[in-house]
Formats: C-alpha cells, structure tokens, sequence
C-alpha cells in the first residue's frame, strides 16, 4: 500500500517563526494558496482514506486541497513541546540552553520539559501506520495531512534511522512525501518534501542557499529503451528515447537556475543536461558521475539475469557486496566514488550557489543512502528515483543534508496520465 504524507500550508505561527506543536493558529492567505496549488497537483486523485491531524491548520489544508478528511485524528496530531509551545526559536535557545544541548548531543527528552519526546513522536506515528495498514490492506492508498515533525518520524521509522542525529532538512509547507507498505509490513521510502508544485527551488534548499549554502540539484536522466525494456544500462551509452528527450524538457521548464551544470559523460546523461539546461549553461562531464559498471551484465534483460543467477536475490537482499557481472564495481566502489565525485563539486564551489548534476539512480542512489547512513542491507528502504527526477542535497558547515528526493512535479505537470 502507499500513504501520501502532506504537510499542512503556511500557519499565522510559520509566518511569524514562532514554534507550534499542538498550539492551533490558522493558515494564512498565504498557507490558502499554497493548499489551492497543491489541490490542483492531488485534487483528483483518487483515495481509499483520507486522514488529517485534528488541528485545524492541517484539516483545512485537506478541505482546500479538494480531499475532506474522512477522520480527523489525534494520532497525526504534530508532537507536544510542551513549554516551548508558542516560543520563538531564538527565545527556547536564550531560556532552555541546557536541554536544547542535550538533544543535540542525542539524549532523547520530552520536548518543553513536559512535551512529548522524539521517541515518542516516533511511536505514535509507526502506531498510526499500523492502524492504516490494518484498515487498508496491501493495496490501499492512504493520504494523511499532518505535520511536519510527525512525517519526519514517520521517515526516520520507514528508514530505521536512530533518533539523534540530523539527516535531512526542514520540510516546506505542503510538500508531499510517500511511502510505500509492503505485505510483510516493511517499508520503502518513494518520495521526500517533493514541494515541486509550489516552485523550483523553495523551502529549505532555497533558504539555505541564500543563506550562503551550496545545494546541489541531483537529477536522474530521462528515460532511454533500455528503461523501458528493462535492460542493464551500466555503463554501456545509451541515448535517449522521444519519451525521455521530452522529459528533459519538460525539467528544463521547471527547474529554474543554476549556476553551473555536470552530467556523466554517458549519451543519456549528457544528452539529458544538454536539453534541459540549453538555456543555461554547457555541461561539464564528469566521470564520477557514471552509473555502476555492471560487467558482463550490461546489455542484459533484467528478468532474464535473474532467472538464470536465482543467488542475485538472496544477495541483494543481505546486502552482500560483490563486483557487478563479475567484472564490474562493487556497490562500496559506487558509494565511494559518488561521494568523493558530488563532495568536489560541491567543495570547489566559490560562494553561494545552486549546481546541476545530471547523473544516474543507481549512482545517486548510492550517494544518497550514504548521505542518511543506511547500511548496505538497508538498500531497499529507499525506492527507486523516476525519470529526470530532482533530489536536492544541502552542503552546511557540519555536512551535508537531504533536502528532498525524487521530486517529480514536471513528469506529473506535462504526463498528468
């Protein structure tokens, strides 16, 4: 089953940078727009429950959106942070330093002395999950309208991250984040603060980037045959298909400026950065941004490999490494040489600036579970990234930060079907 996680639109609170947990202010006129956007993103389609958080500025976003909440529920409530309710940022550092240090040293404490803690947050999320899960079935699609520090538990659930620690950045307000439910209950996670439909470059990513940070836009290549026949690409250079070259526009379109613009020097890369930043920038080609060498598979019908090789399941499913088609990188060569490869880019970067890098899902991919500290044999929490789709990292003083994966917004924009 899939749940659909929004956040709610912008709150009188949001807009004055004030801290809300379970405090209730309304949208603003602001918050209104974002929420009309988004229906005209999700408004049709169709779900088996629609569920929100009982504080109003998480049901009327629902209500606006074109979805009217089946149930209102304490469950999608945002967490309780008790003191710090109604508090500026600024002024729970100036009062609360002592607990404030001790969450960011990882000891997990209630919120504002008498709120909730992560771990509990955490637990009543993976509660709602079950029930949702219970309800629906394997195939149900679920949307729930909440808040951001509850679909941030609810991420860190799907991935089996630890409860310290900061993986990924803030979430704009109304961005949509998917998971998927597999029937023995173990989740991947498809799709994080995808706020495609409220601009290019928002939220997070862009207040960070103007705020001094390098943001790196990750991008996938449009589709070649090779996708469509499920064939092992490789390295092997396969160019685009009509579909992808159309993709790629239709990114271009979207995705506003950049700075600077890479892309792996395999024909469905480079032809991919070549039409979507044509207006732009001439790419620059990288090596480090190829996909996996896959050795003797490349060329290979997917279905067929792993039919005649019945190992290669139980294999990826422990995570064991090995060299691909025997001849090819291992995934810790792949993970090595993407993050040496973005770090430079990011690294040589000479002040405040937004980059393109037009890459691979198997190459992006690897970068991305080393970014949030997934084990090799947590590869499968994470789904695979579409088409030209977007996945932005943050480069900060103290590491870089996810701040969204597999936005998809002009895929949708241009191919509603």
């Amino acid at each position: 089953m899939r749940i659909t996680f929004v956040r709610h639109g912008q709150s009188e609170a949001n807009a004055a940078m004030v801290w809300q947990g379970r405090g209730s202010t309304p949208l603003t006129a602001e918050g209104r727009s974002q929420a009309e956007r988004l229906g005209e993103r999700i408004g049709s389609r169709e779900y088996d429950l629609v569920l929100s958080s009982d504080i109003e500025r998480a049901f009327h976003t629902a209500q606006i959106a074109g979805h009217q909440p089946h149930q209102q529920m304490e469950v999608w409530r945002e967490g309780d942070i008790g003191a710090w309710d109604g508090l500026t940022e600024a002024e729970i550092l100036e009062r609360y330093p002592d607990e404030i240090a001790k969450l960011r040293d990882g000891e997990d404490l209630p919120f504002g002395g008498t709120g909730e803690s992560m771990a509990d947050v955490r637990a009543r999320v993976s509660s709602g999950i079950d029930d949702l899960v219970d309800r629906l079935g394997p195939d149900g699609q679920a949307l729930v309208v909440t808040h951001g520090g509850v679909i941030a538990a609810a991420v860190r659930q799907v991935l089996d991250l630890p409860t310290e620690g900061r993986f990924t950045g803030l979430m704009m307000n109304t961005a949509i984040t998917e998971i998927d439910v597999r029937p023995d209950r173990s989740m991947k996670l498809v799709r994080y603060a995808d706020a495609g439909h409220i601009g290019g470059l928002v939220g997070f990513a862009a207040r960070m980037h103007g705020e001094g940070a390098v943001v790196v836009d990750l991008i996938r290549h449009g589709q070649t045959d090779a996708n469509v026949n499920n064939r092992v690409q490789g390295q092997t250079d396969w160019g685009l298909n009509d579909r992808g070259r159309s993709q790629a526009e239709a990114l271009g379109g979207w995705i506003g400026q950049v700075d600077a613009v890479f892309a792996s020097p395999l024909g469905r890369a480079a032809e991919t950065a070549a039409i979507a930043f044509a207006d732009h920038h001439e790419p620059q080609h990288h090596d480090g941004l190829k996909e996996i060498h896959m050795g003797e598979w490349e060329g290979q019908d997917w279905a067929d490999l792993v039919a005649n090789n019945p190992e290669l399941g139980e294999l990826w499913q422990i995570g064991d490494d090995f060299h691909r088609g025997g001849t090819g990188e291992t995934y810790a060569q792949l993970r090595d040489r993407a993050g040496k490869t973005i770090r430079a880019l990011a690294g040589a970067s000479n002040g405040p600036r937004r980059l393109a890098a037009v890459s691979h899902g198997g190459t992006i991919g690897a970068y991305i579970r080393t970014l949030l500290g997934l084990s090799s044999n947590g590869h499968n929490r994470i789904g695979r990234l579409a088409n030209t789709s977007v996945s932005r990292v943050v480069f900060l003083e103290d590491g870089p930060l996810l701040a969204d994966y597999n936005v998809t917004y002009h895929l949708e924009t241009n191919y509603p079907a």
